[in-house]
């Protein structure tokens, strides 16, 4: 009897869904300070950036989406794809809150960028995200 009543309590309960992870992340590249957004859900293999902090009304307006390689609990690899022989590698450690960028090219080989640190945003729209 107990048996059979526990596994109809366990029949209604909904799978519990992580929320994606919004992150504020800044960097300085050749002294000057640059802001960007990170969603990244990998329930939905989803990594996206923006950039509402650009000086440029087009360049406020872009979102990339990149291509998510491998998932772990702590880590989500991504790239940005530039052209047959060039991507940008993102490793986005979801504990430590920081993004560490590479450059990667047939000719060139691995590169390490700058990395970014960065902050958990609430869901608001971004030109509500105070500086």
């Amino acid at each position: 009897m107990i048996g059979t009543f526990g596994f109809a309590v366990l029949m209604h309960i909904a799978p519990v869904r992580a929320t994606p992870l919004k992150l504020m992340c800044s960097y300085i590249y050749e002294g000057k300070a640059y802001k960007e957004i990170y969603i990244v859900d990998p329930e939905k293999l989803l990594v996206e950036i923006s950039y509402p902090f650009a000086p440029s009304e087009e360049d406020r307006n872009i979102i990339e989406r990149l291509i998510v390689e491998s998932i772990s609990p702590v880590i989500v690899v991504a790239r940005l794809q530039t052209s047959n022989s060039h991507y940008f590698k993102y490793e986005i450690n979801k504990v430590n809150l920081e993004i560490k960028t590479f450059s990667v090219s047939l000719v060139a080989g691995v590169q390490a960028m700058t990395t970014r640190t960065c902050k958990r945003i609430k869901d608001a729209p971004s030109h509500q995200i105070k500086i």
